[in-house]
């Protein structure tokens, strides 16, 4: 392995577990400007970092000695290294776990729900698709959330919100939704005539064909705040387009009823 695949898997590791020790790693070699590190077990035990970090670290000063890079040509080398991963990951898809339930320090998942959500519709750009089987918005947790819908739209973006066949869900955003600001685009779906129990049961919110959240969690203050609900948001990756496609494909259709 070259000293340019140390460097990028060392850059890598660093990203995955806490990109300080890279800055730490960083300004050691600043620290040590145009001179050869030669006692690099040294100069890493001063740096503190896990073992996995330490041992790639170690490689990777031994292969700078063995070559005779000095402290700045290596930092050189990795700064091109952190670079290419920032552009990298910025293209790559991401995968974010979400939450509504207690959280604890120990807890992994820290994304909460309705964080999320309202990081969606502020952020919102052309087009917010919302699907739901129940939406319940006269609690006080709720009414910021769909506020920031009311926001977006004023912004100028499209809003669908498509739900289980239900009058208290319509009467319910009619009812929240400002006189001034044109009505959401309002869907139902009436299910199975031969099945009674056969419903609209789907959760996800759509941003600009671009981000997906799929969740549990209906629009309602247990869905927010009191249940426990689990999610995930899914960012550059083609299954968003997919889900897009799909609810277009019911209305395109007529499978969706548009309240008129």
């Amino acid at each position: 392995m070259g000293i340019e695949d140390k460097i990028v898997r060392f850059v890598d590791t660093c990203y995955l577990r806490n990109n300080i020790f890279l800055n730490s790693f960083l300004q050691m070699l600043e620290a040590n400007k145009n001179s050869v590190i030669k006692n690099y077990q040294a100069a890493l035990y001063s740096l503190e970092m896990p073992f996995d970090l330490d041992f790639l670290g170690y490689e990777l000063l031994q292969d700078a000695h063995i070559k005779k890079l000095n402290a700045n040509e290596l930092s050189l080398l990795m700064k091109v290294a952190i670079k290419m991963h920032e552009h990298r990951k910025k293209d790559e898809p991401s995968l974010s776990p979400v939450w509504t339930g207690p959280i604890f320090e120990e807890s992994p998942i820290i994304h909460k729900t309705s964080e999320t959500v309202r990081h969606l519709f502020q952020t919102a750009k052309h087009e917010i698709l919302i699907v739901g089987y129940t939406f319940s918005l006269d609690h006080a947790q709720v009414q910021p959330l769909f506020s920031d819908l009311i926001l977006a739209a004023k912004r100028g973006c499209r809003i669908d919100i498509i739900f289980h066949q239900n009058d208290s869900n319509l009467s319910r955003i009619k009812n929240s939704w400002p006189k001034d600001i044109f009505l959401p685009n309002l869907y139902y779906w009436n299910g199975d005539p031969q099945d009674k129990w056969a419903s609209l049961h789907s959760k996800l919110i759509l941003i600009d064909q671009a981000k997906l959240l799929l969740t549990s969690a209906n629009f309602t203050l247990h869905g927010f705040q009191k249940n426990i609900e689990t999610g995930v948001m899914v960012e550059n990756h083609p299954i968003t387009g997919l889900y897009w496609r799909q609810f277009r494909s019911l209305l395109n259709n007529q499978e969706m009823r548009k309240y008129l």
